[in-house]
Parts: structure tokens; C-alpha cells; sequence
């Protein structure tokens, strides 16, 4: 299988994408036929807040700060790197002793 490419996993990403959304749409309250109006309190504002807190610093921790084990550097980045070069998930061979 060698479609490993930039296109071929946007389209593949897109079609889980516009599944999930589609069958979202299908479940959300299906006894109701006017639209809810959602009433948040202080509390769920509070948890809201702390999740998008906690998730933007994740994500700015993954942004600055670069894979730097040794095993990621002798063994998961190389391949990674293999794979799409060959664009194909093959076997890699590797002289990586663990």
C-alpha cells in the first residue's frame, strides 16, 4: 500500500470527519423537533474554562517542545521520516537494539 501521501490522508480524515458529524447530527435528540437552547451556570462555565485552560497548555507545551528521548530520536522519528519517504507503512528495517 503505498498511497501514503498528504492527499490520501486529508481525504480519508475528512470522510471520518464528515461521518462522525453526520452521524452526530442523526443521534442529537431525536424526540425533539425545536431547538434546545443550552443554559450554562457558573459551575459549567467554570469547568469549560478549566478544560480550554488545561488543553491550551498542552498544546503550547507540544508546540515548543520537541521530541527528545533517545529512543524517539534513534528509532520512532527515523521511521516516521522512512515512511513518508516510501509512502508506505511497510516494515522498517532497523540496527536499533532496545
Amino acid at each position: 500500500m503505498h498511497a501514503v501521501t498528504r492527499a490520501t490522508l486529508f481525504a480519508a480524515w475528512l470522510l471520518v470527519a464528515i461521518g462522525a458529524i453526520l452521524w452526530m447530527r442523526g443521534r442529537a435528540f431525536p424526540f425533539r423537533r425545536r431547538p434546545l437552547r443550552p443554559r450554562f451556570g457558573i459551575v459549567d462555565g467554570g469547568l469549560a474554562a478549566s478544560i480550554a485552560a488545561i488543553l491550551a497548555i498542552v498544546a503550547f507545551i507540544a508546540i515548543l517542545s520537541p521530541p527528545n528521548t533517545a529512543d524517539a530520536m534513534a528509532y520512532h522519528m527515523p521511521r516516521v521520516i522512512y515512511w513518508v519517504q516510501q509512502r508506505s507503512v511497510d516494515f522498517f528495517p532497523t540496527p536499533y537494539l532496545k
